[in-house]
């Protein structure tokens, strides 16, 4: 949602309504969705405008859809509803269509750095480079301080040489008064270009702040007695519950940054393999079954299965392997293992250093807030690489694989081949051509997996040595 959505309405011949502006920024959404619907009743489209803006804030983009297609089927050049409902579309991850929508709202008065900020994220996704530098570029041309275009351009490309900016965000890197959020999206971008440039101990500096200023890192002991908790609920060796539905799906887990992105997009190369990327649905599913995991052990069958029933009815209905990415996944894979006849786990394991130190360079924010502090992040990573062990020792050996990130990349076909015999899938060459697979990419490793496979990753860690002493404290146990 734009905070200028006034310049934007009055460029589509309608102002911007205050007191719906006031409630949409204050977050009343019962009042706001009474007061829009009210005007949506007696026919005025600004009230159309904030019904979807509504549903879009409050996280259900599918239901803003409708009301942004009413108002542009009676308004076709209206931007604030073109922009809003790209980035509906955006959030659905639907790119290619996201981008046509920010392109119209741009051409009909939408010059403004969110869209162009925007349309880049959908470009990037889709994996047009140029394109979306370019949108980056001009938001940068209308917004010299848009803290999302400096990390957006510094995410998008390797610098050879200080890039035509560096002095001017190194300047506003260094106002302690700009908002929080945007000053540690610039610390990270900073970050980046030093760690291209080979100045790994200012650029180290620059992480470390950057982590500082995303907030304090996780509470590590709710994480370990959330951990004993699934250890208790399936003390024994996991097998699928009686009557447990046998749909193919493939969890693919791991920490972040292990390779559960490119393993995906090589996979997914495969008539038989569809991706969901990384959704919540599994641990929302086994959540509402109520006060998980503690009570998981304890309840009825029947209300376990419905925990499993819950996360397919999420799925796409097609006849393929599901992959589902999520790589935090491998916490629930006991759990899901009994409520999932037809679920198999494919472990990406890699050397815990260079995942730690690619852990705390990304610019990681809710639900990694363990990513923040070296010494959590390893004491978070031994856990669940621990919890892994745990969970491959209980499921039956043809429901778990292990992939190692270093083997991928050095000599993929093999690993492949191995994974397909492992699905029960025969080999396609196609799988090999990663650079073509289909579909966005938002992870974090969105323009890595798009490269030809490179080894420069592993052991970067070494580089960063002589500061990573509480990382390995962390992965020690100490």
């Amino acid at each position: 949602m734009l905070d200028s959505i006034d310049d934007m309405q009055k460029n589509s011949r309608r102002d911007a309504d205050p007191y719906l502006e006031t409630l949409r920024r204050k977050r009343n959404w019962a009042a706001l969705m009474e007061a829009a619907g009210r005007r949506e009743r007696q026919d005025d489209l600004t009230g159309t405008l904030y019904l979807g803006i509504a549903h879009l804030e409050q996280g259900t983009p599918e239901a803003a859809l409708s009301h942004f297609f009413r108002l542009l089927a009676r308004e076709p050049d209206h931007a604030p509803a073109r922009y809003n409902l790209g980035l509906c579309l955006k959030q659905l991850g639907r790119h290619r269509e996201a981008a046509q929508h920010f392109r119209v709202a741009i051409d009909h008065g939408g010059d403004h750095p969110d869209v162009w900020i925007a349309l880049g994220q959908s470009l990037s996704a889709l994996g047009q480079k140029a394109a979306a530098i370019a949108c980056f570029e001009r938001t940068l041309a209308l917004a010299p301080d848009h803290a999302e275009a400096f990390f957006q351009l510094a995410k998008i490309q390797r610098h050879q040489r200080p890039p035509a900016y560096l002095d001017h965000l190194q300047t506003l890197v260094g106002d302690a008064f700009r908002p929080t959020w945007a000053r540690a999206r610039m610390v990270f971008a900073l970050g980046k270009i030093l760690d291209d440039l080979g100045r790994f101990e200012a650029a180290f500096q620059a992480y470390e702040l950057g982590n500082r200023l995303l907030g304090p890192s996780y509470d590590e002991g709710a994480h370990t007695r959330y951990d004993a908790a699934l250890r208790a609920a399936c003390p024994g060796p996991v097998s699928p519950l009686p009557g447990a539905p046998e749909r193919p799906v493939l969890f693919v887990v791991g920490m972040p940054r292990s390779g559960t992105t490119l393993l995906e997009r090589f996979l997914t190369r495969h008539s038989a393999i569809a991706s969901v990327g990384e959704p919540p649905w599994l641990r929302e599913a086994l959540e509402g079954s109520g006060n998980f995991p503690a009570n998981w052990g304890h309840l009825p069958t029947e209300e376990r299965l419905e925990a499993g029933c819950r996360y397919l009815t999420s799925l796409p209905a097609t006849p393929q392997w599901i992959l589902d990415k999520t790589p935090l996944n491998g916490f629930f894979a006991g759990p899901a293992g009994q409520a999932l006849a037809g679920a198999k786990v494919i472990f990406c394991r890699r050397d815990p250093m260079d995942v730690g130190l690619s852990c705390f360079f990304q610019c990681f924010t809710h639900g990694h807030e363990y990513s923040r502090d070296l010494h959590h992040l390893g004491r978070f990573m031994r856990r669940y690489l621990d919890l892994l062990d745990y969970w491959r020792a209980r499921l039956p050996a043809e429901r778990w694989l292990t992939v190692d990130y270093e083997d991928l990349v050095t000599a993929p076909e093999p690993i492949l081949r191995r994974v397909l015999d492992f699905l029960d899938l025969p080999w396609d060459p196609a799988c090999l051509d990663h650079l073509e697979a289909e579909g966005g990419v938002t992870t974090a490793s969105q323009w890595q997996v798009r490269e030809p496979l490179y080894t420069r990753s592993i052991g970067r860690w070494r580089r960063y040595a002589r500061w990573l002493g509480p990382l390995e404290a962390g992965l020690s146990g100490r």
